[in-house]
């Protein structure tokens, strides 16, 4: 049986999937993981499929769910695709992206659903641009898988969700944490006694989520993520991606004064090979976009 007292002790990538439920759950501190919906356990048993899954009964899927659907057409008709003409049908959507992406849409949707309580609105508008802006960052920047990122920065900061649900206070635990030299997962550590990394990979986990995503999540905020060597190239690319994409959103903001930015910037930057005059390039183009899909 494996002990831990500590949640800082389960930060290494291979320990996460070694958890029983019942470690799991005392870790987690009475943080409900919600299982995964139905109809996205149909929708990724259709994409597991040899042949890849068939566009009609995937199709046929989201239909069933009127808001599942209104939220793809809304997602795909959206200035960050930058399609000409307006997509009307989830059939012709799925042409358009692509099961895979699709399936990814339908997992975003799944993991709103889970906290659709009141105050919840800008957390979800922020958590929408950050994965359309890593995406297109993907676009822009070689070597990246454009799937796995997209899947990452949906639910990077899912545990947040999670913790908010679970404590009455946490809205004052990420205000403490948004203030120049706090550390968000210090501060949860310190009165939760857990933190929104172990519980991000566990709904992960819960839901069938890639491996590499799981272990991405579990470690994103970890200042030594490039020099401890525990993370593969997949994995890393997951969050300096993502970490880059809340920069630019952020375009200068207090909270990306913190610390944790200030930090590993520079190491950031030269993992993904980008020059200033690049990284200005990178905000001039992204605030545009964000500008048109206002």
């Amino acid at each position: 049986m494996l002990v831990i007292t500590n949640p800082n002790d389960i930060m290494n990538k291979e320990l996460v999937d070694t958890l029983s439920d019942t470690e799991a759950q005392e870790l987690l501190k009475g943080i409900i993981i919600p299982p995964q919906p139905v109809i996205l356990v149909a929708v990724m048993q259709e994409q597991s499929k040899s042949d890849g899954g068939c566009p009609r009964e995937i199709a046929r899927l989201i239909k069933t769910d009127v808001g599942l659907s209104a939220a793809v057409l809304k997602t795909i008709n959206s200035a960050y695709y930058g399609l000409r003409n307006e997509v009307d049908s989830i059939e012709r959507a799925i042409i358009l992206l692509g099961i895979k992406n699709i399936a990814t849409l339908v997992t975003a949707f799944s993991l709103r659903n889970i906290a659709p309580a009141l105050g919840m609105e800008h957390y979800w508008n922020n958590n929408t641009r950050t994965a359309m802006v890593s995406n297109y960052l993907t676009k822009r920047i070689d070597g990246i898988d454009k799937d796995e990122v997209h899947l990452y920065s949906l639910f990077h900061d899912s545990g947040e969700i999670l913790m908010m649900q679970r404590f009455s206070d946490y809205h004052e635990t990420l205000q403490l944490a948004a203030a120049p030299d706090e550390n968000l997962i210090s501060i949860e550590t310190s009165r939760y006694l857990t933190d929104h990394m172990l519980t991000g990979a566990l709904l992960a986990r819960a839901w069938g989520l890639p491996k590499s995503i799981r272990n991405a999540i579990g470690r994103h905020h970890d200042l030594d993520i490039f020099s401890s060597k525990q993370l593969s190239t997949a994995e890393l690319n997951m969050i300096t991606i993502t970490q880059l994409a809340e920069y630019i959103i952020a375009n200068g903001d207090t909270y990306f004064k913190s610390y944790e930015w200030t930090n590993y910037k520079a190491e950031l930057l030269a993992y993904l090979y980008l020059s200033k005059d690049q990284l200005d390039d990178l905000l001039w183009d992204v605030n545009e976009i964000l500008l048109k899909s206002e």
